[in-house]
């Protein structure tokens, strides 16, 4: 009977011990998250509310997160963004502002290439949804304009990380273009009115390509790692140009942006403490 408890127990180690060691090797998928805020400087053509060049300055906010595919780890990842710009700009002779607020939302995915230690690129696309209002008060006719489009385009990622003061620091540019989708513009002179009370919406939707929208957003920051997060400063640009219905639009914006990024695990009600083992698109 003592031969039984002693084989009972030592069975009883040998599985706790083969599941702890099960667990211990186990990957965890982090989200790699991002909080970006910028100073925005913004040139705005709406040919629909004045035939001016607005300028001025704006404020964005922007949010992402990556992770990497539980069947392609260190090979594919996806990735969420959404941002939102706030501006006020004005004509050359300051008698006249137009507002501006809008916003983004992107969802993409990336393949990771790693052809030299150190260098890191992703290669991919993304699909986007704008959404943006324009206003003009001395505008009597047509105070408003909305910009709406649908997208998809290119999205490319190259980074280095380099060592300085015994910390591993990350400089990357980023670049992404869109090659086709939707967009809507408005007839010259209709006013919104019109437009959506008598339900005549012709001629507003037009499919969207390199031949009538061309847009660019490309920027540099550098990673500065901290005890509990990394930060980064950088630049980045945004031109945008598109045209329909004998239109012809603009906007370029120039940012300044300063930010942090971290990574997060939900543990959905576990109390356990996180494990080591843990993958990070940033790997």
């Amino acid at each position: 009977m003592n031969r039984l408890i002693v084989l009972i127990y030592v069975c009883f180690i040998v599985l706790s011990f083969t599941f702890a060691q099960a667990d211990s090797t186990k990957q965890y998928l982090l989200t790699t998250s991002t909080e970006n805020i910028s100073l925005t400087t913004v040139d705005l053509l709406d040919p629909y509310l004045s035939p001016l060049v607005y300028t001025g300055v704006g404020v964005g906010y922007q949010h992402s997160d990556m992770k990497y595919f539980k069947k392609y780890v260190g090979k594919m990842s996806h990735e969420s963004r959404f941002s939102i710009l706030a501006a006020n700009t004005y004509n050359p002779q300051y008698s006249s502002s137009v507002n501006y607020v809008g916003g983004q939302y992107q969802w993409g995915m990336h393949y990771h290439f790693r052809p030299l230690e150190g260098l890191h690129l992703l290669a991919g696309g993304n699909a986007g949804a704008l959404m943006a209002v324009k206003s003009n008060e001395r505008n009597v006719n047509n105070p408003v304009n909305v910009d709406a489009a649908l997208d998809l385009g290119f999205s490319g990622i190259a980074s280095y990380d380099f060592s300085l003061w015994r910390k591993k620091f990350t400089l990357s540019f980023q670049l992404e273009f869109p090659l086709l989708g939707m967009m809507y513009v408005p007839m010259q002179g209709a006013s919104y009115y019109e437009m959506f009370t008598g339900g005549d919406l012709s001629n507003t939707l037009h499919f969207s390509s390199l031949h009538n929208r061309l847009a660019r957003t490309g920027g540099l920051k550098l990673e500065i790692p901290t005890k509990n997060s990394t930060w980064h400063v950088g630049i980045s640009t945004t031109k945008l140009k598109y045209e329909a219905n004998d239109l012809f639009f603009k906007q370029n914006n120039y940012n300044f942006n300063v930010g942090y990024t971290y990574d997060l695990y939900i543990f959905r009600g576990r109390k356990n403490l996180p494990p080591h083992n843990f993958i990070s698109v940033k790997q």
